[in-house]
């Protein structure tokens, strides 16, 4: 048997999709949030002398009526928008109880339900002061000495968001060179200060704090906190009145006692690396029976060329290299102008069309939030599903309800269902479990399986299983847990 080698030439056609520079950039712009979109457009403005913002940032307003979208050529028209530029997928292509805090290692206190809106973004706290600037003012006016002082400025400094110490006293001494002791009396005295349960060590010494505060803090409470707060937590009053010596309505009154404390004293305040401002890039308004979807500026800006450039490179001679230099930098700018406008044509659609399959989420709130999915979108805007991940990435939408991230509204494939199709998402069913629990007799609350068997009522079909695991996500106790006795 020979064997033969060698090298052979040979023609082969093939399709092939190839991503041009420019593609790939339009792909990255789309995806960009808007803080990114002004840091990448500042960067282009810097390199490109031709650029400028336009003398009046605009907005698409887009009617969306209530049992169509508005997407037709015709129609953009009549609302007095005309994007100049054609439906090619750019983007597409292949391509009140207690609540268990295990940061504090312990059961913590304060409003369960009322403080869980169904809004999941916020803008921040409107207060500027700071936890630590509220604290070292307070040392300033101690007449303390100097050390003493000194001291308590840095165990402040050192203290977490919640007004925890995120060091051991042993720790802090070693990095200040001091005496353990020093650290203590420093502690002590911001334990005077407000608000009251700073710099604890855990959640039990906080409560300490607090109640010591108001004048409270006897042996029978120490002994409450220290060795039955989870006895507390799920109404075991009997088991602690026998431990520490009271009467069954002794550790009731003093069970509610300890719910009027603040688990994380420090929250109150504002704090930069907190406070997660969200500035929406999309506001959706009812007005004359349609939804107006409103695009901001600062997430598709308007962009354009320099008036003065454009002379410039007429009046040049077309031999210079001010001719070649201007016309590559007139090309950059034409494209990112582009981009941009195909960026706010992209989000129109796909905003549209969530708020079309939406309609009853805008009117009545999170509980009537359907199941959708990203597929679903694509189809009804003729694009691909990868574009529409990308459009929704990183972007906020503000309306009635409150301020949502854009992929918030879809919920996959997983929903329920009803016998005459009614479906809802988790996040519909948490909203209907959390009114539930609000407006429950708190002398007789709602065990998991009447909570299913209400909403059953309603057309849903859902487990006593899944009660309890959502219920549980929103940090809401058992039946057991929240009952109260009646006043």
């Amino acid at each position: 048997m020979e064997l033969i080698l060698g090298n052979q030439l040979k023609t082969e056609q093939t399709q092939k999709l190839i991503l041009s520079t420019e593609m790939i950039q339009s792909l990255n712009l789309l995806q960009f949030t808007s803080s990114e979109l002004a840091d990448f457009i500042s960067e282009k403005m810097t390199e490109n002398p031709v650029l400028d913002f336009g003398e009046e940032e605009s907005s698409i307003h887009q009617m969306v009526d209530a049992d169509r979208i508005i997407n037709t050529q015709e129609d953009r028209e009549q609302d007095g928008y005309d994007s100049g530029y054609g439906e090619y997928d750019w983007y597409g292509g292949e391509y009140g109880g207690y609540d268990y805090d295990p940061e504090y290692g312990g059961y913590s206190t304060g409003r369960i339900f009322s403080e869980r809106e169904q809004k999941p973004f916020e803008f921040g706290s409107t207060d500027e002061l700071t936890l630590e600037e509220n604290l070292l003012s307070q040392v300033d006016f101690c007449d303390e000495p100097y050390l003493k002082k000194a001291t308590a400025a840095y165990i402040i400094q050192t203290l977490d968001e919640n007004g925890y110490l995120t060091f051991s006293t042993e720790e802090i001494a070693q990095q200040l060179g001091i005496d353990a002791e020093a650290v203590e009396e420093a502690r002590r005295l911001i334990w005077t200060f407000d608000p009251p349960g700073v710099a604890a060590a855990d959640l039990r010494e906080c409560m300490k704090i607090q109640l010591n505060a108001i004048g409270r803090l006897d042996e029978r409470m120490s002994r409450i906190i220290d060795d039955h707060l989870e006895d507390i937590a799920r109404s075991r009053f009997s088991v602690v009145a026998r431990s520490v010596g009271m009467t069954a309505e002794e550790v009731r009154d003093a069970a509610e006692l300890i719910r009027s404390l603040e688990p994380k004293p420090g929250r109150s305040f504002f704090s930069a690396e907190t406070a997660g401002y969200i500035v929406p890039d999309i506001a959706v308004e009812r007005a004359g029976g349609k939804y107006q979807v409103k695009i901001s500026s600062h997430t598709a800006p308007h962009l354009i060329i320099r008036s003065d450039y454009r002379k410039m490179m007429k009046d040049s001679n077309r031999d210079s290299g001010v001719v070649s230099f201007l016309t590559d930098r007139l090309n950059d700018a034409s494209w990112l102008i582009r981009s941009i406008e195909q960026r706010r044509e992209t989000i129109r659609k796909v905003v549209s069309a969530i708020v079309e399959a939406q309609q009853e989420f805008f009117e009545k709130g999170v509980a009537c939030l359907k199941p959708m999915t990203m597929k679903q979108i694509a189809e009804k805007t003729g694009v691909h599903e990868s574009t529409v991940s990308r459009t929704v990435n990183g972007k906020y939408l503000q309306c009635s309800q409150g301020i949502f991230e854009l992929r918030y509204f879809f919920s996959g494939t997983s929903g329920f269902f009803g016998s005459e199709g009614q479906s809802a998402t988790s996040e519909g069913l948490k909203s209907l479990i959390v009114k539930l629990v609000e407006s429950e007799d708190r002398s007789s609350p709602l065990s998991d399986r009447s909570i299913a068997e209400a909403i059953l009522i309603k057309g849903i079909a859902v487990s006593r299983r899944t009660v309890a695991k959502y219920r549980e996500e929103l940090g809401i106790p058992a039946s057991s847990v929240r009952r109260r006795r009646k006043t």
